[in-house]
């Protein structure tokens, strides 16, 4: 299958026109550029372009660069059909890691270089015959030289001119028109060289993409403001066209939603959305089905992509919509112009995630102005629930490893709905407070224009602080060997007091009903979770009934088992298990004294809530909902579809009381637990968990033992029983008018001790 996000074009070859132009420049001798690169086109292949990564790719780390004041979209005047932007748009400072690209133009500045490398035909072609570098033959030449049959120096120059005035290319260029041109060239092709090398970085660890990063982004910042500088001389003397300003717009996008991904600021994630919407609203790409090949067009493709992902990481929903419009007709052009092979895969990426925001939204939720509200739910000073801080609560949530590995689970690229649900519940606002979103009101209408991001300018470097949160790798179908190497790295790069959690949402290998417990078998022979593809793990199955040589019954490669855990216990961790055999890690011992707390899903779930088997893991889990969003859960068990604002507010204030009084009874009954009561994100997940099997055990349809959730350590009864607690609860269900699916308190006392 094509995969959309996965550039197929090739790199720029980092040894050959720049080391010309620096021979040139340090010799004082003329060499021959090719009429490509007057086009700003490397080689014959086009612009390299290559896009590092995916949309949402693997791996990254949590260190911040500080100091920075990377480019920042602003406001553009000009009508997006002209060539000219003033170049006072877009401003940008340079970072101060590297000066690499000024230094070169110290250089060039005391250099003269006597090529025109626009104007290339009308230059007298003089070599360095000490110089290492071969001169390409002309085309003129390379056709005589196989009849012996070489034209004399004025016929070449004669038909060269004839060329020149055909294509209009005889102005001559000034001396400082030809530096700018090379200083561009310069900063063009060294971007690119850093971009690409981007991938060789390693998914996991601290050390090196830091650094890297940083230079990349210097690199782009000096490119982004040099063309505003220059743009008049660019346009008129070297070619650049419009595309090739979005294509650099487009790769200093990307830079940010990686550095997003890397450090879970959401600052960066705004900031890539900024350039993404603006490449959108000054129509870049317009041009693109034009060219005569489709490479252009992919980079169409794969744009509208990332916008995509990015507007759905920040819940734009109308956005959206309209972003899947546009590309339906972007992929029937692309279709018509070039046939390609790929259209239908294409067809795919836009079906999967007009699957996934039609399920997503649980509940809608209606404004009294009948707008409809777009609900965010990453953590905010409004959504942290309160607690008396002690000496004891010392540990920070520091690296966390999302697993989602479920086969029949809605995704888009690469993210299955239960790890886009926790990925975004262990982040921050960016702006710091909770934010409703109204997806059909003229202020959201509004948005769609670039002036919206005029006065944004907020600065990089105080948000930092504010919208810190936990490092997070992303691992979609790992196999069990990639989970043990970034929980290897994870636990490597913690700091003192700092916390690994895992989540793991998957389905599991089930073994028959066993008298051995986890710790006595060996953390091995209970089962496990099928992390990468369940057809592997059966067709091994298989094998063994055949009677074929294959590892004993319940131990698989592909499977990760409890005991492949216990190494990872010498840090202090914290484990959510999301799966159909999820009770297995109920008994994981603590070997190394250090904290550890695990987190359980219900194994079953009710068939009257979900008469289609497998319906429950499509639309994302339960369990996963509740950590989510509470409410949401809660609304889907009780089928509320929509609710009014007010009604949707009030109910929440009730889950806020809710997980306050809460907090205050963990941190007087386990010791355990009071250790990662310190951490926002922790605390909001025990909670969370603690209001889930409370909901659990008041519901009347979880009846059985294996339709509640476990915890490891357990939770003491009196918690869930607790008179404040249960008040609260039967509060809201009075609220929302649900009280009749649900026990009386005594009752469900009665009926969670039995």
């Amino acid at each position: 299958m094509y995969d959309p996000e996965a550039d197929t074009m090739g790199a720029a070859d980092p040894f050959g026109l720049i080391g010309q132009i620096m021979m040139a420049c340090l010799s004082g001798s003329t060499l021959p550029l090719s009429s490509s690169w007057s086009q700003g086109q490397y080689n014959s292949r086009g612009e390299s372009g290559v896009d590092f990564g995916d949309p949402v790719p693997v791996a990254a780390q949590p260190r911040r660069i500080t100091n920075v004041n990377i480019p920042r979209v602003q406001q553009e005047d000009s009508n997006p059909s002209e060539n000219t932007i003033n170049s006072s748009l877009w401003d940008c400072c340079c970072p101060p890691w590297c000066n690499y690209a000024s230094k070169a133009s110290e250089k060039m500045e005391n250099t003269t270089v006597e090529l025109d490398p626009i104007n290339l035909e009308n230059e007298n072609l003089v070599y360095d015959s000490d110089s290492c570098i071969a001169p390409p033959p002309t085309p003129v030449e390379e056709f005589a030289s196989e009849y012996e049959m070489l034209p004399s120096a004025a016929e070449i120059q004669s038909s060269r001119n004839r060329r020149n005035i055909r294509m209009g290319r005889m102005n001559p260029l000034e001396d400082h028109e030809r530096k700018i041109i090379i200083e561009f060239c310069h900063l063009l092709e060294k971007s690119k060289q850093l971009f690409n090398g981007l991938r060789e970085l390693p998914q996991y660890g601290h050390k090196q993409w830091h650094s890297y990063f940083g230079k990349t982004f210097d690199v782009y910042t000096k490119l982004w403001k040099f063309q505003q500088q220059h743009r008049g001389i660019l346009d008129s003397k070297y070619g650049l066209k419009r595309w090739q300003i979005g294509e650099i717009a487009s790769k200093i996008g990307q830079l940010y939603y990686h550095f997003y991904l890397r450090t879970s600021d959401t600052a960066y994630l705004s900031e890539a959305f900024s350039f993404y919407f603006a490449i959108r609203g000054r129509s870049y790409y317009t041009q693109a089905s034009k060219e005569d090949k489709c490479e252009l067009m992919v980079k169409k493709l794969r744009y509208y992509a990332r916008f995509i992902v990015a507007s759905l990481l920040l819940k734009k929903m109308k956005l959206v919509r309209d972003l899947l419009n546009e590309l339906d007709k972007q992929i029937s052009e692309y279709g018509i112009t070039y046939e390609p092979d790929d259209q239908n895969e294409w067809r795919i990426v836009a079906d999967e995630v007009r699957s996934f925001i039609k399920v997503e939204p649980v509940v809608t939720v209606y404004h009294p102005q009948e707008f409809v509200v777009i609900l965010s739910h990453r953590l905010s000073p409004q959504t942290t629930p309160p607690i008396e801080r002690t000496s004891a609560m010392t540990l920070i949530l520091q690296e966390v490893l999302i697993v989602g590995s479920n086969a029949t689970q809605l995704k888009f690229s690469e993210l299955t709905m239960d790890m886009y649900r926790m990925m975004q519940t262990l982040e921050r606002e960016p702006n710091g407070e909770a934010q409703h979103l109204y997806d059909e009101s003229p202020r959201q209408r509004c948005a769609s224009t670039p002036s919206a991001f005029n006065n944004k300018g907020y600065n990089l470097e105080c948000g930092l602080n504010k919208n810190e949160g936990p490092h997070k790798y992303l691992l979609f179908k790992p196999s069990p060997n990639q989970v043990f190497v970034y929980l290897a790295s994870a636990c490597d790069d913690l700091l003192c007091n700092g916390v690994v959690l895992l989540y793991i949402s998957a389905e599991g290998l089930l073994v028959p009903p066993s008298k051995n417990h986890c710790e006595e078998a060996g953390g091995y022979d209970v089962g496990g979770l099928i992390t990468t593809s369940k057809i592997d793990v059966l067709g091994r199955e298989t094998t063994i009934k055949e009677g074929k040589s294959a590892p004993p019954k319940y131990k698989d490669l592909q499977v990760l088992h409890p005991g492949d855990l216990y190494p990872f216990t010498r840090r202090p961790m914290v484990i959510i298990v999301d799966s159909d055999n999820s009770f297995i890690f109920n008994d994981m011992p603590r070997l190394f004294g250090q904290p550890l707390i695990i987190l359980m899903s219900p194994m079953e779930l009710p068939s009257n809530l979900y008469p289609i088997p497998g319906e429950a893991r499509v639309e994302g889990s339960l369990f996963t909902l509740f950590l989510h969003c509470p409410l949401s859960a809660l609304c889907l068990c009780c089928d509320i579809k929509k609710m009014g604002l007010m009604n949707w507010e009030r109910a929440q204030s009730y889950i806020d009381a809710f997980l306050k009084e809460a907090g205050a009874l963990v941190a007087r009954s386990r010791t355990e637990y009071v250790l990662f009561l310190g951490d926002d994100f922790l605390r909001l997940l025990i909670l969370r968990f603690i209001f889930c099997e409370t909901f659990l055990r008041m519901h009347r349809l979880f009846r059985g033992r294996a339709q509640h959730t476990r915890c490891s350590p357990p939770l003491p009864n009196d918690i869930y029983d607790h008179p404040t607690l249960t008040h609260i609860f039967m509060e809201l269900l009075a609220h929302l008018q649900v009280r009749s699916h649900f026990h009386e308190p005594a009752a469900a006392a009665q009926a969670s001790r039995e």
